[in-house]
């Protein structure tokens, strides 16, 4: 597929590189307030940081304005270039320089989302499980998850003490045989990536991580590779003209570690939702990408989790997403490493491969035809009568509740519940989810915050920003946590809210409240139209 660089993906694309670059300051920021306060010393070191980035977003404006005055394909492609190559350059920095710096705290929001996921999804296989998950910082750009961190450090010593001929009376060679994503006792262990600890649009991807210890319990007929070579009828070594086959002896093969990413996607988005799809997204641009034996192309990936929208929610994927949302992420991922994903649009071997995943996991996510597209997990019915309760109550989004909330974000405003008319004709609050909220703070950011903060450096003139670079940094800073802050308070007070309000399952027609509608709706109760918490959250800045 060709894409056309337009003035739009330009823009959007600085926006990625500046936010990337107010991030990696303000946990600078943060890990100086928390460690090097009254040490001038350590004050350097950071400062020696903070100029590097700073130069990045000094070029990134001045270069921006350049480009967009100029309005030729010469000067866009010059610019994308450019941007690119400083992307690339600010991950590298944060892959492996910031090893030397402490890790700040990890923020008490992130523990709250450990608290969601625990609820949501955790005992989704079993109602008994009081599996401990721990949120961890690191240097990588994306997440991982693991039972225990030494499993491949314990493989080696195990391999030590018998080259030695030594028995070893503790469990290190037992454990190694084991599963890397759970240790004895059900622990697991994800990472994200240092600066993206407070960045909720990075946060739905914690959730694939999640879904590879879920995977371990899922049943199919034999393996999941087995189950898909029976299903497209072939063998290994020779389907797709021999694309999977290989030689070494493996302990998973290309083909199977490939199904288990792809599967952890599809369910991920499952459960959280289409803001699954941008979180992805987000990381696959950080993420350059080069051919590998365990992860398919970042275009396969976005593909199959936007065919899980279009079947799990085909209304919002009609009416909201699809025209332009997704589009958008499309277009720019496209362009981003078009030359190095090998466009499975392009070349017959993975345009196969793509169809056949892609009909394989509807069959297995879809088995069952149920109402509003919820998925069931073939062969898996005591896990699809959990995924049914979850995906009712927390998962099933309606577009106009989506674009209510999106609108009250780009006022930086809170979105902590949804004021509707309820069957009764009633005035009823109902606490939004994480799967909501997710969603509705990507609209808004499109929507609101960027073109907030692109239409913001377009005023700047070349002076203030060779002269001033700082204060452009603090007042984008100032535009972008401001819009952090609505959304971390929301999942906040929705948190509460849920515990709370005992909301079973959320309904199938949802007509939102506004202010017309007071006079000719039934209150039920003592109902405040100005409740507390929209008047206190809109004074805080």
């Amino acid at each position: 597929m060709e894409y056309k660089l337009t003035k739009e993906i330009i823009s959007n694309f600085t926006y990625e590189i500046i936010e990337r670059i107010v991030r990696f300051v303000v946990h600078l920021e943060e890990i100086e307030l928390q460690f090097y306060r009254d040490n001038e010393n350590k004050k350097a070191l950071i400062n020696n940081y903070k100029e590097v980035l700073y130069q990045f977003l000094a070029v990134i404006l001045l270069e921006y304005n350049k480009s967009v005055v100029k309005i030729t394909n010469e000067s866009y492609y010059s610019f994308f270039e450019l941007t690119k190559d400083i992307l690339l350059k600010i991950n590298k920095l944060h892959t492996e320089n910031l090893q030397i710096l402490p890790r700040p705290s990890e923020p008490v929001e992130l523990t709250r989302f450990e608290r969601v996921i625990h609820k949501q999804i955790v005992q989704l296989t079993d109602k008994r499980k009081k599996r401990d998950i721990t949120i961890s910082l690191n240097e990588r750009i994306g997440e991982e998850a693991q039972g225990d961190y030494l499993f491949d450090y314990k493989k080696e010593v195990s391999e030590l003490f018998k080259n030695h001929n030594i028995e070893i009376s503790n469990n290190i060679d037992n454990e190694q045989k084991k599963n890397n994503y759970l240790n004895d006792n059900g622990k697991l262990f994800i990472t994200i990536s240092r600066i993206d600890a407070s960045n909720t649009f990075r946060w739905p991807s914690l959730i694939h991580e999640m879904c590879h210890s879920l995977f371990i319990e899922v049943k199919f007929k034999r393996t999941i590779e087995n189950d898909f070579l029976d299903y497209i009828g072939g063998d290994r070594a020779t389907i797709f003209n021999g694309y999977f086959n290989q030689e070494d002896n493996s302990e998973k093969s290309k083909l199977f570690r490939w199904l288990e990413e792809c599967w952890c996607d599809l369910f991920a988005c499952i459960l959280i939702g289409p803001s699954f799809y941008f979180s992805q997204f987000l990381a696959f641009i950080n993420i350059e990408y080069s051919v590998s034996p365990t992860h398919p192309p970042h275009v396969f990936r976005l593909d199959l989790i936007e065919s899980i929208i279009r079947h799990r929610f085909p209304i919002l994927h009609k009416d909201l997403l699809g025209g332009k949302y997704l589009a958008n992420c499309e277009s720019l991922n496209g362009f981003l490493w078009s030359e190095k994903e090998n466009s499975f649009m392009e070349k017959t071997p993975l345009t196969s491969i793509y169809n056949a995943f892609n009909s394989f996991f509807t069959s297995h996510f879809f088995s069952i035809e149920k109402e509003d597209g919820v998925a069931q997990l073939r062969n898996n019915p005591r896990i699809s009568k959990s995924l049914e309760g979850l995906v009712n109550k927390y998962v099933r989004i309606h577009p106009q509740v989506i674009t209510y909330l999106s609108d009250r974000l780009k006022q930086e405003l809170p979105i902590p519940s949804i004021k509707i008319k309820n069957y009764k004709n009633t005035y009823e609050e109902l606490p939004t989810y994480v799967q909501e909220i997710f969603l509705a703070s990507w609209l808004s950011r499109c929507d609101g915050l960027i073109p907030k903060v692109i239409k913001l450096i377009s005023k700047y003139e070349q002076s203030y920003i060779i002269n001033n670079i700082e204060k452009c940094y603090g007042e984008i800073k100032k535009t972008i946590l401001r819009h952090d802050q609505a959304v971390l308070k929301s999942i906040q007070v929705s948190e509460w809210f849920d515990f709370l309000i005992k909301e079973k399952r959320r309904p199938k027609n949802i007509t939102i409240f506004n202010n017309q509608d007071k006079s000719e709706i039934k209150i039920s109760g003592n109902i405040n139209f100005s409740p507390p918490l929209d008047n206190f959250y809109s004074k805080i800045s």
